[in-house]
């Protein structure tokens, strides 16, 4: 196992709030956090970075937003998806970067009309997912129902599926969407042990008419480690967090804070050598490419 430590350009290295989309086909999407944020797509192979137009819409105090990349090979383009919402409320807008194009459109909400979005993104076999709820018509709330949303990349339709359970991070397995899902034993916060089950979505009609179904594939063994499953590399399942012996919530001085491969089959940990770890960083998977994104001309919506 090799780590290897990519140099950032100057755009990014010298910003401190900077925030990875999503990683696909080689270019990353990344978000500048200012006001209005900033977008640009990086290949890390190549060390090409192009800036993103702003979106239409311009108004960014008044809404809340969502932002999703993914490439379709299909219709071989890379699309980023912008929601926005008003603070707690459904989705009112959506905007869609083309990398083709160089340029945003607005398109029609259709199955997200009463749907709330939060979380980050998740691209896997053409499209985009968040997770997302399908809001009741109680102002209390008790009929919202936790949904997982998908974005079709070339066909730019929403559709809203079952979600597997709460408290899940979606990934890869076996080339389906799955969903790893961590949880404790005991009384919260100490708890004795920790466990995750991997779940894999099927995309069939079954005999209940159903077309999309959960499958529980594993669950792993007890453990003591406080890990939180991030994906999904090379049949192994990443972690980040802490391994070490613990008694009653209290842990000893032999704990090690990093990132994690537990490999379910051996039920064995070997730790990332990532200097300067830090434990609540999110996790891509990403494969080098030589994707040509610069020297493109970049259309500014009309003031």
């Amino acid at each position: 196992m090799q780590v290897r430590e990519v140099q950032n350009p100057p755009l990014i290295g010298s910003l401190r709030c900077v925030k990875v989309i999503g990683s696909s086909n080689g270019l990353l999407c990344v978000e500048i956090e200012q006001s209005p944020p900033l977008l640009l797509l990086w290949n890390p192979a190549t060390r090409e970075i192009r800036p993103v137009p702003r979106t239409i819409t311009t108004n960014y105090f008044d809404y809340d937003s969502t932002v999703g990349f993914g490439h379709n090979p299909i219709v071989n383009d890379y699309k980023i998806v912008k929601t926005f919402a008003e603070i707690d409320y459904e989705i009112s807008l959506v905007e869609v970067y083309s990398l083709s194009t160089g340029s945003w459109k607005e398109i029609e909400l259709g199955n997200l009309e009463g749907v709330q979005l939060f979380g980050d993104a998740f691209a896997a076999n053409g499209a985009i997912f968040w997770y997302g709820l399908r809001l009741g018509v109680e102002e209390d709330g008790e009929d919202d129902i936790e949904v997982l949303v998908s974005f079709d990349i070339a066909m730019e339709v929403f559709t809203v599926i079952p979600g597997p359970s709460p408290s899940y991070n979606l990934t890869m397995y076996e080339g389906k969407l799955a969903a790893l899902s961590s949880y404790g034993i005991g009384d919260c916060p100490y708890y004795q042990y920790y466990l995750f089950d991997l779940w894999v979505m099927e995309e069939d009609i079954g005999s209940s008419g159903e077309r999309w179904s959960w499958s529980k594939k594993y669950t792993s063994i007890p453990c003591l480690h406080h890990l939180h499953p991030g994906t999904i590399w090379r049949n192994e399942v990443v972690m980040s967090g802490i391994v070490g012996e613990s008694e009653h919530g209290v842990e000893n001085n032999g704990l090690k804070l990093g990132l994690y491969l537990f490999n379910a089959t051996t039920n064995e940990f070997k730790m990332f050598a990532i200097p300067r770890h830090n434990p609540m960083c999110d996790v891509f998977n990403y494969v080098e490419s030589l994707v040509v994104i610069g020297d493109i001309d970049i259309e500014e919506p009309s003031s």
